[in-house]
Formats: structure tokens, C-alpha cells, sequence
């Protein structure tokens, strides 16, 4: 290990670095007590639409036009799926969303972000599926109360923010959160800026101070 490593990792601290993974315990625990908390903005639906195994991410008719059918981070074709899931009433947060973005409450740097995040909200944003089949995925946090359903990945992951401090009972909880800053790359900025926010407005809870949102390391211009 080099010297300037050494130093480095000093500097950051790095001993306070938690992964959290879908098998975790406790996250499992806390974020079937998130789910159950949402339970008011949670209904059950029929999804048909598009899906990339790559990014385990849906995607809407226009962005599958926009890109000819074919994903561009991983070079191959959506997958068209119809499936029974359930659904968060997110476009009901769809104006306090913006509204706390415009009054600099939940502040987006770069500014291009910031504007590319306001004229999706300006669209205005569409439930969204939050659950797939567990037939289909073979792994998952169950949802609570049906074996037969577990929490879609990108929603269970953004959880993750509150359950690694223990919400909503613990101290860590009590004294870390909202984050002062959080730190995404632009890939997955509307899970930050649009479905993080709507699901905090739904608990109840303040949103980050600061979402940050990098771009990309490449390499022959391919993520």
C-alpha cells in the first residue's frame, strides 16, 4: 500500500465506510417498518412496460424511443414485461418536490442537474412499480403481509440511508439525518432527486440539505 494511500485514507476516515446489503438483518427489519409506514401511498397494479436486467431499472416509452429500443450503458435491447406489482403514489409529491428544489430547501449541484431534475418534474412524475414477483427475482425483501411480492431493488436500496442509522428509533438516526450532502453519479439522479425526496415527504421526514451528482468514469466513451 503506498504511502499517499495511506495518507489519504487517513484524511477520509475511511473506518466509518457501512455497506449495506438486501440480506442485512436489521435492513430487512427496518425497511419492511418503512414499507408499512408508506402503506397509505402503496397500491397494488398490473405494470406493463420496460425493464433493463442491466441497470434493474424501468424505464418509460419515451426514453426506450429516444435510445431506439436498445439500452445505451449496456448495449442490448429493453425487456418488455407485464406483471402484477405494487405501486407509490409518487406523483402526488410531485409539486413539493419541486417546490422545495426552487426554494433551495433540497439544493442540486451541479446546476445543469438541477435543471435536468426540474424539467422531469415539470413533466410531471408517474406512480411508480416498487415490487416484482418473487418467482421472477429469486431474492428480495419480502413485502410485508405478500410472500409472493419482494421490494423492488431501487427502492429498498434508497432505505438504506435511514436503516443503516437505524431509523426510526435509534440514536444515530436522531443525530445524523438529513444528511447534510449526499453524493450520487448523475445515472441515478432521478431515484435521488425525484423518488428518495417523494418516499422522505411520505415518512415524513426532512430531505437531504445537498444532493451532489458527478459524472461518469469512462473508458472508449462506455461507462
Amino acid at each position: 500500500m503506498s504511502q499517499k494511500f495511506i495518507e489519504l485514507s487517513k484524511a477520509l476516515n475511511l473506518s466509518n465506510d457501512r455497506f449495506i446489503r438486501t440480506t442485512d438483518e436489521n435492513h430487512e427489519k427496518r425497511a419492511q417498518t418503512i414499507w408499512k409506514t408508506l402503506d397509505k401511498d402503496i397500491y397494488k397494479s398490473k405494470y406493463v412496460g420496460w425493464y433493463c436486467t442491466g441497470d434493474e431499472e424501468f424505464f418509460t416509452e419515451t426514453q426506450v424511443q429516444a435510445n431506439n429500443g436498445i439500452c445505451p450503458d449496456h448495449n442490448r435491447p429493453y425487456e418488455r414485461i407485464e406483471e402484477d406489482n405494487y405501486f407509490f403514489r409518487l406523483r402526488k409529491y410531485s409539486r413539493q418536490i419541486t417546490d422545495a428544489i426552487k426554494s433551495g430547501e433540497f439544493k442540486i449541484l451541479p446546476e445543469t442537474r438541477r435543471n435536468e431534475i426540474l424539467a422531469v418534474l415539470e413533466e410531471g412524475l408517474e406512480d411508480i412499480s416498487i415490487s416484482r414477483p418473487a418467482d421472477k427475482i429469486g431474492w428480495g425483501i419480502p413485502v410485508p403481509g405478500d410472500k409472493a411480492q419482494v421490494m423492488y431493488v431501487w427502492f429498498e436500496a434508497l432505505m438504506n440511508y435511514i436503516t443503516v442509522l437505524g431509523y426510526p428509533d435509534q440514536d444515530d438516526f436522531k443525530n445524523y439525518w438529513p444528511a447534510n450532502v449526499q453524493i450520487i453519479g448523475k445515472g441515478i439522479l432521478r431515484f435521488h432527486a425525484a423518488i428518495w425526496p417523494g418516499m422522505l415527504m411520505a415518512l415524513k421526514l426532512a430531505l437531504p440539505k445537498e444532493l451532489y451528482v458527478h459524472g461518469y468514469v469512462t473508458v472508449s466513451n462506455q461507462k
